[in-house]
């Protein structure tokens, strides 16, 4: 079997060739953890992303792969133990976007129009699942419904998040993660998912969003809030995060709402499709930290 792409993550992870094991099997492809917690997904999807590795077409099935199976990692190969199977990763292409250009004046207005229109869209197409009922209040167009995965406790430290990047306080950012961190289901609970999405936006747009925070400390705590609490493969997501880095269709969201170059309807369609309700929930984080005020 042959991989046609990785990410930046994945390709850095596969330099090092630290032993790893299978953490999860899905429909979807197959988890892997490393020695230093970095969690690989490798699949059939053609969808990339930081520590995502794509494959081939193939007929073989990626989940007669066992939980904790034994990986062997190294910069052209890919083995797993347990199975059998080996993936030449030799020329392979690199996905690595590129940072974004700074929005002209014109594009910086017209942000608020565009991430209203986005996070209504989501989350009239995603319902009541996961934390997209919360999207229609963060853009002040209703009020608070507690369904899906929002409880008292999860809509209180969403405004907290909210405020403490308002008021630039770090402190209170870093208390309301903790909070909520490893709230939900699933290898990326609802709440990290929301955090990841916070930690995106503001190193990736930190031009547009202007706030008085020390970012390097932001990203130190969180990480380690998520190392502590939460699972490996969320941990994996907010460290992309404070990088700058997601899967493409949130990239392709984020980036879109700022500068509005992106097909709205397909991007929010395949956000909304990402996971149970992880692009949906990576959203409100988004939603959250371009609505403070």
């Amino acid at each position: 079997m042959r991989a046609i792409s990785l990410g930046l993550l994945a390709r850095d992870a596969l330099l090092q060739g630290l032993p790893a094991s299978v953490i999860g099997v899905t429909s979807g492809g197959v988890f892997v953890l490393t020695q230093d917690q970095q969690v690989l997904f490798l699949t059939y999807s053609p969808y990339h992303g930081p520590s995502t590795i794509n494959l081939e077409a193939s007929l073989v099935d990626l989940r007669q792969n066992e939980m904790g199976g034994a990986v062997r990692l190294n910069p052209s190969q890919i083995e797993i133990t347990g199975s059998g199977l080996k993936i030449n990763v030799n020329g392979a292409a690199l996905w690595n976007p590129a940072a974004p250009q700074k929005p002209d004046d014109q594009q910086i207005n017209t942000l608020p129009e565009r991430l209203e229109r986005v996070a209504l869209a989501a989350g009239s197409q995603k319902g009541a699942e996961g934390l997209a009922p919360g999207l229609k209040w963060l853009v002040g167009k209703g009020p608070v419904v507690f369904e899906g995965d929002l409880t008292e406790k999860i809509v209180a430290g969403l405004a907290d998040l909210r405020s403490g990047i308002a008021n630039n306080d770090l402190k209170a950012i870093i208390q309301a993660a903790g909070r909520i961190s490893g709230y939900g289901r699933g290898l990326t609970p609802a709440a990290d998912d929301c955090i990841a999405g916070i930690l995106l936006c503001l190193n990736r747009w930190k031009n547009v969003i202007r706030v008085n925070l020390n970012l390097a400390d932001l990203n130190e705590a969180l990480i380690l809030v998520a190392r502590q609490k939460t699972t490996s493969l969320s941990a994996t997501i907010i460290e992309a995060a404070a990088l700058g880095m997601a899967d493409e269709r949130i990239l392709r969201v984020l980036d879109g709402i700022v500068n509005g170059d992106f097909d709205e309807p397909i991007a929010v369609r395949d956000l909304v499709k990402m996971g149970h309700t992880s692009g949906v929930d990576s959203l409100v984080g988004i939603t959250i930290a371009f609505s403070a005020k």
